[in-house]
C-alpha cells in the first residue's frame, strides 16, 4: 500500500492517504504518517498535500488547511523563516552579484582616468594658458617652436633634453617673436650638463674693453673669445629661474666654480640689471658675486666705459679697464685686461680676487646659464595676442 512511488504517482498516494485517513483514529493515523514520512523511497511532497498537526493529533486535509500554499508537518519551520531564507537568498544573490558591478564600475574608472590622463600629456606637450602679465607662458619642453617646419630650441637646456650630450656649438632661438638665430657654445658637462656660455676668455686674443652698444649686442666668435650680447642674456634669463656657474682656471692649471641661483638680467630699459639669490653660493672660487667690502654686483646695473652706473665716487670701467655689474667697483673683474702682468700691479686684470686674495688675472674663464623651469618668454609681445600670434604661426 505504501511502495514506492515515482513523482508521476502522487495522485494515487494521495487518494489512498485521504481514504485511509477519513476512517482511522488519531493513533493509528500516526503510525501509519510515520510508516510514510521514514520511507526513504517516497518524500513527503510525493504522498501527500496533507499534514499532522501534532498539536491536536489529527491529520489535516487541503479541505481544511491553507489554501493556495503546500502544507508541511506543523513543527517544521514557520512562514516567516521561509520568508527570511527567502530573502536572504535574495540578499545573496544581490551580494554575490556586488563584486561584479565593482569590477565593472572599477573598469569603467581606470579608462575613464586613463583617457583624461591621455588627453592632458597631449595638451601639455602643446600650450597652457598665459599668466596674468600676459607674457609667460608655461610649456611642457617636449612641444618644440617649428621655424619654417624645422624644430628649433630656445637654449642650450632645450638641447641638453633632447639628447645632445657634446660640448660645442650650436643654433638656438631664445627670442620666440623674431625667432633671430644666434650660435652659442653649449657646455653639456659640467654639472648635468645644459649651459649656455655668454662669456669666455681663454688668450687674450680679443678685446673686452669695449662700449655699451658693443655688450649689448654682443662680440667675438662662440667658438673663441665672446660676449654674447646683453639683449641675449637678457632673453636667456627670462626663459624660466636660472642658474648661473662661474667656472675658472688659474694660471697653475687648478680650476674653481662658483655656482648662484635665481640669475637674471633685465633689458636695457633697466640698464641690463644684474639679480641673483642672496646667499646662494656654492662652490671652491669664493663668492665673488655678494656682499665683500661693499661689492654687491647683485642688484646693480651694467656699466661700460661710455656708461656709467655704479656707486663709486670714480668710475669702475676707468679703474679696472673692464665693463662690469660694478657696485664700489668689485672683487670680481672677469672682463678686465686679461692676464697677470702690468694688469696686476693696477688692478685691472681680469681677476676674481678671492681665488688667491689677489688681484692676478684668471687663465680660463666660462662664465654659463641654465634655465630649471619649463617656461617660455616672450620679451618683445605687448600683449596676449601677440604672445599667442608667436606661438600659434608654429
Amino acid at each position: 500500500m505504501y511502495s514506492d512511488r515515482s513523482e508521476g504517482s502522487r495522485g494515487s498516494g494521495y487518494a489512498q492517504f485521504s481514504a485511509i485517513s477519513s476512517s482511522i483514529d488519531s493513533k493509528q493515523s500516526i503510525a501509519i504518517y510515520t510508516v510514510i514520512s521514514n520511507s526513504t523511497s517516497t518524500t513527503y511532497d510525493k504522498i501527500s498535500e496533507g499534514f499532522y498537526d501534532r498539536q491536536t493529533g489529527k491529520f489535516i486535509t487541503p479541505k481544511s488547511g491553507r489554501e493556495g500554499k503546500l502544507p508541511r508537518i506543523r513543527d517544521d519551520k514557520p512562514d516567516h523563516v521561509e520568508q527570511e531564507n527567502s530573502n536572504s537568498n535574495q540578499e545573496h544573490t544581490k551580494n554575490s552579484k556586488r563584486p561584479c558591478i565593482i569590477v565593472i564600475l572599477s573598469v569603467f574608472a581606470v579608462i575613464i582616468s586613463t583617457t583624461v590622463a591621455t588627453i592632458a600629456v597631449l595638451y601639455l606637450q602643446g600650450q597652457d594658458s598665459p599668466n596674468d602679465n600676459g607674457n609667460m607662458l608655461r610649456l611642457n619642453r617636449s612641444y618644440l617652436r617649428k621655424n619654417n617646419g624645422t624644430e628649433i630650441f630656445s637654449d642650450c637646456k632645450d638641447l641638453k633634453l633632447f639628447g645632445n650630450d657634446s660640448d660645442g656649438l650650436y643654433t638656438v632661438y631664445p627670442d620666440p617673436l623674431t625667432e633671430t638665430p644666434i650660435v652659442v657654445y653649449c657646455d653639456m658637462t659640467t654639472d648635468g650638463g645644459g649651459w649656455t656660455v655668454f662669456q669666455h676668455r681663454r688668450d687674450g686674443s680679443v678685446n673686452f674693453y669695449r662700449q655699451w652698444d658693443s655688450y649689448k649686442n654682443g662680440f667675438g666668435e662662440a667658438s673663441g673669445e665672446h660676449w654674447i650680447g646683453n639683449d641675449n642674456l637678457h632673453k636667456l634669463t627670462t626663459l624660466g629661474t636660472t642658474e648661473l656657474y662661474v667656472r675658472l682656471e688659474a694660471f697653475s692649471g687648478v680650476w674653481y666654480y662658483a655656482k648662484y641661483s635665481d640669475f637674471k638680467v633685465a633689458d636695457e630699459s633697466d640698464e641690463y640689471r644684474l639679480s641673483l639669490k642672496a646667499g646662494s653660493y656654492k662652490g671652491n672660487a669664493g663668492d665673488g658675486m655678494d656682499n665683500h667690502g661693499s661689492t654687491d654686483p647683485s642688484g646693480m646695473q651694467f656699466s661700460t666705459i661710455d656708461i656709467d652706473n655704479d656707486n663709486a665716487t670714480g668710475r669702475c670701467t676707468f679703474a679696472r679697464q673692464g665693463a662690469w655689474w660694478y657696485n664700489q667697483c668689485t672683487l670680481t673683474n672677469l672682463n678686465g685686461i686679461y692676464g697677470n702682468g702690468d694688469c696686476l700691479t693696477a688692478e685691472q686684470c681680469n681677476f676674481w680676487y678671492l681665488i688667491s686674495s689677489s688681484y692676478v688675472g684668471v687663465k680660463t674663464s666660462y662664465i654659463m646659464v641654465r634655465r630649471l623651469e619649463n617656461q617660455f618668454y616672450c620679451a618683445s609681445c605687448k600683449s596676449i595676442n601677440d604672445l599667442m600670434f608667436v606661438l600659434c604661426r608654429h
